[in-house]
């Protein structure tokens, strides 16, 4: 069978497509055929080697993958041979293995599907269970509460927007582009700006204040951002894409104690040591799109083989959602 590794960091072109034996289930475990893998953010970062929770090269990346099982170890009903389920590499120690035609889990680390969600809606959840304990964070009820989105064409922006518009909230997408406007729209955004830059000034223009801001940027921005929070408003930063915040945000929070503003900064690694609340989010999630009420973006699909080309379209942003890379 095909994986896709590489072993130094660097670019796209350090992957490489590789045959290697399929591996076999052993007591306890499933294997997994593909049907949809999911390509973000920490494929990314994992291949540049910034990402901390690297275990070494070479190195298989992908945090999710979504196909059937097609066999079992000892100790697992060979009635399971053929389930739909969610292989999430949050549930492992290590966060990669998923860009491969067939990968070995243990059985209880799996999720089932539901027969009316899709392989591609399921390999995309990974970013709306990101964007669900983000809004987690906001210390009140989202129903009518004004959410501002940074990035809403993104694979957490979408689905930020989305989840914030179930939860009741009224939401301003700010979007760089109008085709990346266009997706914020379809998620199901009340208002949307466009901006390259000086986003949270051009939200003012629409918005006065804000009660939360979903940030992936940081940087230099967040006191912006925090000097138009409403009382007890709250931002969200999950990014950094920007670089850290500096000193402007220490200070413009100081400004606003008398309304109780505040920052969050969030890592899905916060959940290592809660999986539990971690796995119940992800199985509200499936429920969600088996019930209809949430539906990622597909922004492209690309051959397992095409790995490269993946890669470069989502760094360059060619489209708004999810990469997918099909076996």
């Amino acid at each position: 069978m095909r994986i896709v590794q590489f072993s130094r960091p660097g670019g796209p072109e350090t992957l490489e497509v590789v045959e290697v034996p399929e591996p076999q289930p052993g007591a306890g475990t499933v294997r997994v055929a593909a049907e949809a893998i999911g390509v973000g953010a920490t494929d990314v970062a994992f291949r540049k080697g910034t990402y901390p929770w690297n275990s070494g090269f070479p190195a298989v990346p992908g945090i999710e993958l979504a196909g059937r099982i097609d066999a079992v170890g000892a100790g697992v009903s060979a009635g399971r041979v053929g389930e739909r389920v969610l292989v999430s590499a949050r549930e492992s120690s290590f966060r990669g293995g998923c860009y491969a035609e067939k990968v070995v889990v243990p059985a209880e680390q799996v999720f089932d599907l539901p027969d009316n969600v899709g392989f591609a809606d399921a390999a995309a959840l990974a970013n709306a269970q990101v964007a669900w304990h983000l809004l987690e964070l906001a210390p009140f009820d989202l129903r009518d509460k004004r959410v501002v989105v940074m990035g809403a064409a993104g694979g957490v922006g979408g689905m930020a927007v989305k989840l914030a518009k179930y939860a009741g909230a009224k939401v301003l997408a700010v979007a760089s582009s109008p085709s990346r406007a266009d997706s914020a729209k379809r998620a199901g955004a009340d208002d949307i700006v466009i901006a390259e830059t000086d986003h949270a000034e051009a939200a003012a223009r629409v918005w006065n204040s804000f009660d939360v801001v979903v940030d992936h940027l940081s940087g230099p921005s967040s006191a912006a951002w925090v000097d138009r929070l409403a009382v007890n408003g709250v931002v969200l930063t999950y990014g950094f894409q920007a670089g850290s915040p500096g000193v402007e945000l220490v200070e413009a929070l100081a400004q606003g104690m008398a309304r109780n503003v505040g920052v969050r900064m969030f890592s899905m690694h916060s959940f290592d040591e809660r999986p539990d609340d971690r796995r119940a989010a992800m199985r509200h999630l499936i429920d969600l799109v088996r019930d209809g009420a949430l539906r990622p973006e597909i922004g492209a699909s690309y051959p397992l083989t095409q790995a490269v080309e993946a890669h470069r379209h989502f760094e360059e942003r060619r489209t708004p959602g999810k990469v997918l890379l099909v076996p």
